[in-house]
């Protein structure tokens, strides 16, 4: 009989299985307003990161909300151009359509077979329950919104309710990530087993228990397998 060091896997979605900075490029080249301006979205997506955090620390409100306002921000910083409300808001629906990276479905698909999957994201709920079924292929994983617990990772209440579903403790569950700060980290202190998977240009981390290192997701999905 095969062993499975887990009972269950938690995941970072934005960043982690979904291609954020992708998506958001994609739908900032749609939005009228920026039509003729040479966008320069490693800076905007710097600039909106720094507003995101901000909003995110202080009263809770929807990422849809924080979308829209940050990237408004952003933008006007940048590039001086102002970006009306309804593009905005147009912005932050196409969420819901960002593409996954190519590894991460069929890595997840593996996965479900042995493992309860869940999805930890500061999305909001609706965003986080269509990228699941429709970009995902995932049919009934654990999802933990930011608008299901009132808060934004890093805080704790993310994996509070994720270990208070699944009815295991923190060292049954392992959490995966690309990101250290709102993640790794977080999952780390509240006594979780922790999985880095390289995206983009981030490092990996150093001084910090990794369960394991992955360079994708099948490469993940291969080491927990075997």
């Amino acid at each position: 009989m095969a062993y499975f060091p887990f009972k269950a896997l938690t995941f970072d979605c934005f960043g982690t299985l979904i291609d954020w900075r992708r998506g958001q490029e994609i739908a900032l080249k749609n939005l009228p307003s920026l039509a003729e301006v040479d966008l320069d979205f490693a800076a905007v997506d710097a600039a909106r990161l720094e507003v995101e955090v901000r909003m995110q620390a202080s009263s809770w409100r929807t990422y849809a909300d924080i979308l829209a306002e940050s990237i408004q921000e952003a933008v006007e910083s940048v590039h001086k151009v102002f970006v009306p409300r309804a593009e905005c808001k147009q912005f932050a629906a196409s969420q819901a359509e960002w593409p996954a990276f190519e590894d991460s479905a069929p890595a997840l698909a593996a996965l479900a077979a042995p493992y309860r999957l869940g999805l930890l994201s500061n999305c909001d709920a609706t965003t986080l329950e269509t990228c699941a079924r429709d970009t995902l292929n995932l049919r009934n994983p654990l999802m933990v919104s930011s608008e299901k617990v009132q808060s934004y990772k890093p805080g704790r209440r993310h994996w509070e309710a994720a270990v208070h579903s699944l009815y295991c403790q923190p060292e049954e569950v392992l959490h995966i990530s690309a990101y250290r700060t709102y993640d790794l980290d977080p999952a780390h202190q509240f006594g979780f087993p922790v999985a880095w998977v390289q995206r983009d240009n981030e490092q990996q981390p150093e001084g910090l228990p990794l369960a394991f290192v992955a360079t994708d997701m099948i490469d993940l999905a291969k080491q927990l397998l075997d």
